[in-house]
């Protein structure tokens, strides 16, 4: 029997989804993992959570960098990009994300909403 094989995609599919000014990170780009995605970063293939294409300016704020993967927002498992943008984001409400990068998980805590607003508005 004789089995052809064919290489990974090069391109990220689907398109990176972009978080509006209303979600827990404007301007944070995440796609769901994909097969270039576990080539290029040597993920297990079943990579779980988002991956960030983007951190966007306030992303960059907060310590996420290209190439994590958001699993965990407040304690919800992150499975879409739909799911990000569905984090709650009342004003003041402390937001905690589980982030895979390199191999290893990071929490991470952002303190109120005022962290991607300047001034903060009382």
């Amino acid at each position: 029997m004789d089995v052809e094989t064919i290489s990974a995609p090069t391109t990220l599919d689907p398109e990176p989804e972009t978080l509006d000014d209303w979600t827990v990170l404007p301007g944070l780009s995440v796609s769901r993992a994909n097969a270039a995605l576990i080539v290029e970063y040597r993920l297990p293939l079943k990579a779980e959570g988002v991956f960030v294409t983007d951190p966007g300016r306030f992303g960059v704020r907060v310590g996420l960098k290209t190439g994590d993967f958001v699993l965990k927002i407040n304690d919800r498992k992150i499975d879409h990009p739909e799911d990000v943008r569905r984090a709650p984001t009342r004003p003041g409400r402390n937001v905690e994300m589980d982030v895979r990068r390199a191999g290893k998980r990071v929490r991470m805590r952002l303190w109120g909403q005022c962290w991607h607003q300047a001034p903060c508005p009382v």
